[in-house]
């Protein structure tokens, strides 16, 4: 099921919300028997054990006076620690970097005119036209919502 999720996002350029649709559409539920939701299918997308690879310390507790203060604190991602599990991932290091990027670019606001212009100007003198599949794959381009 990893596999296809990522391969329906990589590949077929389906969003998150696309592909729990689809999924619960062909009555395939996930390890719990729930429906697919898009929230579900982004955490499959985000999850970097599906390539082999965990990541340690991505949050820490604040530690007082011997006890531990509510909440805990957001680790800058530079400070993780990605350490290889001991066995083969289910998708590749390759297509869980192609499916991170295609996330980055969904969630890349650009807040001015101009500059999302520009960067579909570059794209377009580059390839002599423009298309979803295009945008989608460019880096440092707008594209839909995941």
């Amino acid at each position: 099921m990893v596999r296809r999720i990522y391969t329906l996002y990589v590949e077929r350029h389906l969003d998150s919300a696309a592909i729990a649709q689809l999924l619960n559409k062909e009555s395939s539920p996930g390890d719990d028997a729930k429906p697919w939701t898009n929230n579900r299918g982004l955490r499959v997308l985000r999850n970097e054990r599906y390539s082999g690879s965990m990541v340690l310390f991505r949050t820490s507790s604040n530690l007082a006076a011997g006890r531990i203060e509510k909440g805990h604190v957001n680790n800058d991602p530079a400070k993780w620690v990605r350490a290889p599990i001991g066995f083969k991932g289910i998708v590749s290091v390759e297509m869980f970097e192609r499916a991170k990027t295609i996330r980055h670019l969904y969630g890349r606001n650009y807040r001015d005119e101009p500059g999302m212009l520009d960067s579909l100007r570059k794209l377009l003198e580059k390839h002599g036209y423009l298309n979803m599949y295009l945008i989608a794959a460019a880096k440092d381009v707008p594209s839909v919502p995941a």
